[in-house]
């Protein structure tokens, strides 16, 4: 009977043997703190190995590739090296070919030479390496996969005899795996606008908005020297074209350009006219409107301005004093302005040069600058006392002659005074 359990046994414990030396398999899986979407910068790991249950087979090397797309990902180094492998294992050969413009495959052959690095009796899984991935900070939206064992990948696999000796040694062939992942790029901010630009003691013409895409500036000769300062309005945005800048005779064109945070490009030019030596420009150093302020205050080189003017103002007078000692203003004086007069010119020339100045009239009754409120203007009010005051008398004159009161006016006869007699009669 114990001859028949023995038999027994072992006819059933060989298919065993033989089906858990069959259950080694190739793994190839993906840490990515169990996210299947990515961000730019975020890091994941690959990891190819294999799992199952063996206590007869020994592992001793593995040849395995995986391929990714370049323009996503990128190989983080750590320590030296983007390759982790198992137990310190040799690596044989490590070589990276560029399949086509999406497709970057690297290929490894790893192994060991000495015995107590040998894989052997588990029933988890064995990790033959990890290579770490990054994504890129360029990497735009859409869905992508890393192939883990792209191609002609296997590890080697024997048993030991008595005689320690290896024996059944075979390749294990591993089928590839494709790992799909998905890319969520951020919305990047699109602004390449810049909010302010400057230029040391000179002023734009056209006064600077972020809009307007081209200045000039003219300066006297002795201006040899400006610095040009730009600040972007974006968010991550860059400027480049700022800083100190030396003039030639004539002009002088300077470009800055905003870069936004998504890539795109904005540029401004800045043309500086530096006159040549000798060269009388034609500015002022002094403009006043009499009884009047200008907006925004005045300096030479800004060339545009405003005043606010009330509806009886039919003249004003306007005084110019030239940088130049020989010069014309045509302009100044007494000006006579119209309801219609949007603007007066005051246009001075020297030998050399021409500059107009532009003075903006707003009327202070304009429609353009009435603000409609809750309680109307002060003529409207007064109209709308007058309409209460007369209703109120209306309705009272109403009462007196509805109810009948009757007021008589007698003789007092000791003072020979009126007195009221206030008695009431009703109809």
């Amino acid at each position: 009977m114990k001859k028949i359990l023995v038999i027994i046994f072992i006819i059933i414990l060989i298919p065993c043997r033989i089906h858990a030396a069959d259950t080694l398999r190739c793994f190839g899986d993906l840490n990515s703190n169990d996210e299947k979407t990515l961000e730019p910068g975020d890091t994941i790991t690959l990891n190819m190995g294999v799992s199952g249950y063996s206590d007869v087979q020994y592992i001793s090397d593995a040849v395995f590739s995986f391929t990714y797309n370049p323009n996503i990902f990128e190989l983080v180094t750590d320590e030296g090296s983007y390759l982790q492998v198992f137990n310190k294992w040799i690596t044989y050969k490590n070589t990276s070919t560029k399949v086509n413009d999406t497709t970057q495959r690297v290929d490894f052959s790893i192994g060991t030479t000495v015995k107590n690095n040998y894989f052997y009796d588990t029933s988890d899984s064995l990790i033959f390496a990890k290579v770490k991935l990054k994504v890129k900070s360029d990497a735009k939206d859409g869905s992508t996969s890393v192939v883990a064992f792209n191609g002609e990948s296997y590890y080697t696999t024997f048993e030991m005899d008595e005689q320690n000796i290896p024996t059944d040694v075979y390749d294990v062939n591993c089928y590839s795996r494709n790992i799909y992942l998905t890319i969520k790029a951020p919305v990047k901010d699109s602004n390449a606008l810049l909010k302010s630009l400057r230029v040391t003691n000179q002023e734009l013409n056209p006064k600077f908005d972020p809009e307007v895409n081209d200045y000039s500036i003219d300066v006297e000769y002795a201006v040899e020297q400006v610095y040009i300062a730009g600040t972007c309005a974006g968010v991550k945005c860059t400027v480049t074209g700022n800083g100190t800048r030396t003039l030639k005779e004539g002009e002088n064109n300077y470009d800055l350009v905003v870069t936004a945070e998504d890539g795109s490009t904005n540029t401004y030019t800045v043309t500086i006219n530096r006159a040549e030596k000798g060269k009388e420009l034609a500015y002022l150093i002094s403009l006043k409107v009499e009884g009047h302020s200008l907006d925004p205050n005045f300096k030479s080189n800004n060339l545009v301005y405003n005043i606010s003017l009330s509806k009886d103002v039919s003249t004003i007078k306007i005084y110019g004093i030239c940088q130049s000692k020989k010069c014309l203003i045509n302009g100044d004086g007494i000006i006579n302005v119209s309801k219609d007069t949007k603007a007066v010119l005051v246009i001075v020339e020297t030998e050399d040069d021409t500059k107009t100045y532009t003075i903006n009239i707003k009327r202070e009754d304009s429609l353009d600058n009435y603000e409609p409120n809750e309680t109307g203007n002060g003529s409207f009010t007064t109209f709308l006392w007058v309409i209460f005051i007369i209703m109120i008398g209306g309705a009272l004159f109403y009462l007196y002659k509805k109810s009948g009161i009757n007021i008589k006016i007698i003789k007092d006869k000791k003072d020979d005074k009126d007195k009221i007699d206030n008695s009431w009669r009703f109809k």
